[in-house]
């Protein structure tokens, strides 16, 4: 008797937080303007975050990967 589907989220789930508006996204790539710009790239060029940096990963696995760097220490030093 499971269920399948959307199913509504805890009340409360989302108490609190308030939605920020995006940072610019040109090209609609995901990643931001700024981020783009300061990694080399071309923030009106949809297609660069397939370009494979030095590191190896796409453009796109560098933004989310430093992301959730700054969001994990954000998080620790928040506990602090």
């Amino acid at each position: 008797g499971g269920k399948w589907g959307r199913h509504d989220p805890p009340k409360g789930l989302m108490a609190g937080l308030k939605p920020a508006k995006p940072p610019a996204d040109g090209d609609n790539d995901g990643m931001p303007d700024a981020w783009e710009k300061a990694h080399g790239l071309e923030p009106r060029d949809g297609a660069d975050h397939a370009k494979v940096m030095p590191s190896g990963y796409t453009a796109i696995e560098e933004y989310c990967n430093d992301r959730a760097r700054r969001l994990i220490e954000q998080a620790v030093a928040s506990q602090k």
